[in-house]
């Protein structure tokens, strides 16, 4: 009798451990596709980090250069045919 108990204590233990094998590997599985999203959206945070930098640079590039543009085109205006006695260039 003691040996069919400890058949039947041995099959519980391997049904058991085979479950536990495949809950295993569903977590790595799992694991697995969370990694290459968390790199796929890692790869988009990057690329999106550059863009806004450009965005920055072009939009500090433009406030430089406004007080020139101003000045040009004042310059413009005080040298465009506005009448007859005014000088074009």
């Amino acid at each position: 009798m003691a040996i069919a108990k400890t058949q039947a204590l041995i099959q519980d233990h391997e049904l058991k451990l085979a479950n536990e094998k495949k809950r295993v590997g569903e977590l790595e599985t799992t694991r697995n596709r969370m990694q290459k999203e968390l790199n796929d959206y890692s790869s988009k945070l990057e690329a999106l980090q550059t863009q806004l930098a450009m965005k920055e640079l072009l939009f500090n590039e433009e406030l430089r250069a406004q007080p020139w543009l101003r000045l040009k085109r004042r310059a413009k205006g005080i040298f465009s045919t506005s009448g007859n006695n005014t000088i074009s260039c």
